[in-house]
């Protein structure tokens, strides 16, 4: 796609927000003053035809504070790459404080800003960041076509455990729920038919110029009681990029579902890539296209209790003698960084048991993930009890297992226990 198609859908959207702004504010300036000039003179009212009353305007106005306070009880791997002496402690505690304020207008405006200040993940004991997680404008410019401009929170896909078709979130952290509220920015128009939809939009790339932002497509049907979404992004160094999902129930209590993409991402004549990066490791080749593939079934044993699971082929990904190159790549640093949040290795295995229906007020959560090629492992246990429609407290253990050089044997902490009180406004 031409990326001055892209500036051109942008710019379009951005003219259609202000329309509709000017259009409403004067709207409601000549309803305030219809209802001030029947208001003022009662005699006037009584000895002519009363006017056609002004047909008033549903309009809507929320505040939803939301407080998370998390503490965090560490098993320490000192053996790790990422291991960092003097700083990584046995104990953090993390407060995660958002306020959601929306306003609707007639049923087809929205505005919603959403700040929040919360502990640095990665550095938990420097002071509290302030961060916009979400701030966006929505425009229902017809019955058919809506408008999407700014910050938003908004995941799409079929896969439990990740969405290579989401093409928005691939940055997605997907080892931490609590860090996934906050949005991405992009400017979308939306043409619905039926039960169809086609979407154009842009992607920027903050911080830079025009041309390394993304021109995105999405679109999604219902056929044959299938549900499809696909995307498609082109970027200029990136190229071509398209993900694609679909879902389908059989009966009441088995789900077959598909997400993936096909990505185009070869490395350019005279670029670099830092040696202790994943794509420098990879004996696939990123100069390569590939693929990143799940398939999966969902076991519906009640309508409140689930098993799910799901292969997941990431095409360009790092076997073992990959990551053996790529952890002693990180050795030779100072400071390594930090570990990634996104699946790096090549082959997965992933099963997931959800329940709500065993212990009334009770959600249990059972989840591992393991990495077929070098097994090691991702686990997750949870149990979260709903006090109140308005507070909850919930324990959750994660536990990380591998070898040395494995993917998830490198990570700093061996495994984590967290105590989570959550309330709601």
């Amino acid at each position: 796609m031409n990326p001055r198609f892209a500036i051109f859908l942008m710019f379009a959207g951005q003219f259609i927000v202000g329309l509709t702004c000017f259009a409403q504010e004067a709207a409601e300036s000549a309803t305030a003053e219809s209802e001030s000039a029947s208001d003022s003179s009662t005699t006037e009212v009584a000895t002519k035809p009363a006017k056609r009353k002004a047909q008033k305007v549903s309009q809507s106005r929320k505040i939803e504070p939301e407080l998370t306070y998390r503490t965090a009880a560490f098993t320490r791997r000192f053996r790790s790459v990422y291991f960092k002496p003097g700083t990584d402690s046995d104990y953090v505690d993390q407060l995660y404080l958002t306020f959601t304020m929306s306003r609707q207008y007639d049923y087809r405006h929205d505005v919603v800003i959403e700040p929040s200040v919360r502990t640095h993940r990665q550095r938990p004991k420097q002071a509290l960041e302030t961060v916009i997680e979400q701030g966006y404008v929505r425009i229902q410019a017809s019955d058919t076509v809506v408008v999407t401009a700014g910050k938003k929170t908004e995941y799409d896909g079929s896969g439990f455990m990740v969405n290579p078709s989401d093409l928005l979130n691939e940055t997605k952290d997907l080892f931490d729920t609590l860090y996934q509220r906050e949005g991405k920015f992009f400017t979308r128009v939306v043409k619905r038919f039926g039960n169809h939809s086609l979407g154009v939009g842009y992607i920027p790339a903050r911080g830079k110029e025009l041309s390394y932002g993304r021109a995105w497509v999405t679109a999604s049907s219902d056929l044959f009681d299938t549900d499809i979404r696909l995307q498609f992004t082109n970027q200029r160094r990136e190229l071509n990029t398209v993900g694609a999902s679909a879902a389908r129930f059989f009966g009441d209590h088995v789900e077959l579902h598909f997400d993936g993409r096909y990505q185009q991402r070869q490395r350019h004549e005279g670029d670099e890539l830092a040696p202790d990066s994943p794509e420098a490791n990879s004996s696939y080749g990123f100069e390569d296209a590939s693929g990143y593939y799940l398939a999966g079934s969902r076991l519906v044993l009640t309508p409140r209790r689930t098993i799910v699971l799901e292969g997941i082929q990431n095409q360009s990904g790092l076997l073992p003698s990959d990551f053996e190159n790529f952890y002693n790549e990180k050795r030779k640093k100072d400071d390594p960084g930090d570990p990634e949040s996104r699946l790096i290795g090549r082959h997965y295995g992933f099963i997931s048991y959800q329940d709500d229906d065993s212990i009334k007020a009770v959600h249990l959560g059972l989840s591992h993930l393991v990495n077929i090629n070098d097994q090691s492992s991702f686990s997750v246990a949870q149990a979260r009890y709903y006090l109140s429609p308005i507070t909850s407290v919930e324990w959750t253990y994660t536990a990380f297992t591998g070898n040395v050089n494995t993917e998830f044997g490198e990570m700093p902490f061996a495994g984590t226990a967290y105590l989570i009180f959550r309330g709601r406004f």
